[in-house]
């Protein structure tokens, strides 16, 4: 009896209660000197442990594998996509049905990009377009833009929806990235690094696929056309510090200098400068299509047109009449009073370049005949006539 009051002592109460007191005694006995409550705490943080070791990567590969796919629904998001990363602030779920649809630009196209997420142009931006549009009546206009919806109550929106060669799309990175290896690149979404220049790097790197996958003839937003373009495709502009630039250029599609820039942009792609996916890596690349004559093409001060293997070098003063060297004492020059009709009877350029980064910030008062006022009212007519009966700035 003695005995038996000793075993009952010694097992636990947490047993449950349908184990006979000689299983808790045979139970107690195997596992000696430890505890049967330890024994069980233990099993149950082991098992917790494992299974949160097995959940983890699960769910995380779950996770980023609907996050790379970014389901839609038409145009309609139903998880978070690049378009809600770059434009947190928009109003996408609750845009109209009406959305701009993705176009690709064909090797006639003359196409601008906007990355800003804004659903309308500024003025200035819209001078450019309708630029290129007055001279090239012939060619499709076409503007690309990350926001899904454009403002019909803009005034300079709608004028440039009044120009019969003009149209705008919507510009589907998942469909311009779908591609490798700029499709793991942009997944990854390796271009918010740096948040403030992501809609620079994403303008790069979209201008580079899209003239290697479709061809067309690609210009900045911040250029206004003073005359038609050069005839003939695959040429593209001197630039400062011994560069090359695409951010006027023309090629057809499928040229190896684009296959070759568009292969490296992974590799050397740096959030933190400005032109790494630039000029800088165009300019890195040509000296491989041509590294006999490259560096005599930069160095030498071109009058005329050098040729880098198939591709033509046009000289810096054919788009940038303007010195971009010389900062804010340079483009003063754009807004100073009574300069524009000297300007325009003296230049041979094709395009006045105005550097948004350097000169959005400038007011310009019209009335005073400056550059860019003469430019505007010449060039871009109908969207200076818009802008001045709306305000006295452009």
């Amino acid at each position: 009896m003695c005995q038996q009051e000793k075993y009952r002592s010694n097992v636990p109460a947490s047993l449950p209660s349908f184990v006979s007191v000689r299983g808790k005694m045979t139970i107690c006995a195997r596992i000696r000197d430890y505890r049967c409550h330890r024994l069980i705490a233990a099993v149950v943080i082991s098992c917790l442990v494992t299974t949160s070791v097995l959940l983890v990567p699960l769910v995380s590969l779950l996770s980023r594998s609907i996050d790379a796919s970014q389901v839609k629904y038409g145009y309609k998001l139903t998880y978070k996509t690049w378009l809600d990363h770059l434009c947190p602030r928009s109003q996408i779920r609750n845009a109209p049905a009406q959305q701009l649809k993705w176009e690709p630009p064909s090797a006639q196209t003359i196409f601008f990009m906007q990355t800003s997420c804004a659903n309308a142009l500024t003025a200035r931006e819209a001078c450019a377009v309708e630029s290129f549009a007055h001279h090239h009546p012939d060619r499709p206009i076409l503007l690309l833009m990350t926001s899904l919806t454009i403002n019909h109550t803009n005034p300079v929106m709608q004028t440039l929806l009044q120009l019969p060669n003009f149209r705008a799309a919507y510009l589907d990175l998942d469909v311009v990235f779908s591609e490798e290896p700029l499709r793991t690149w942009h997944r990854d979404k390796n271009w918010l690094f740096v948040e403030k220049r992501a809609g620079m790097a994403l303008s790069d790197a979209s201008r580079s696929e899209i003239l290697r996958r479709y061809g067309g003839t690609y210009t900045d937003l911040d250029a206004i056309a003073l005359r038609p373009l050069p005839n003939g495709t695959n040429w593209l502009a001197e630039f400062y510090g011994g560069r090359v630039t695409a951010a006027l250029s023309s090629f057809l599609p499928g040229h190896s200098l684009f296959q070759r820039v568009v292969d490296a942009i992974p590799r050397v792609f740096d959030p933190y400068a400005c032109c790494s996916i630039g000029p800088d890596l165009v300019t890195a690349e040509m000296r491989h299509l041509c590294p006999d004559t490259f560096s005599s093409i930069v160095t030498e001060d071109l009058q005329g047109p050098a040729v880098c293997s198939d591709i033509t070098v046009l000289p810096i003063s054919n788009f940038y009449p303007i010195n971009y060297e010389m900062g804010p004492r340079g483009f003063s020059q754009l807004l100073r009073s009574g300069t524009g009709q000297e300007f325009l009877k003296n230049t041979k350029a094709y395009s006045l370049h105005l550097f948004s980064s350097l000169t959005a910030r400038d007011v310009l008062y019209l009335g005073g005949g400056s550059i860019l006022e003469e430019v505007a009212k010449k060039y871009c007519p109908k969207v200076f006539k818009v802008q001045r009966s709306i305000s006295d700035v452009i």
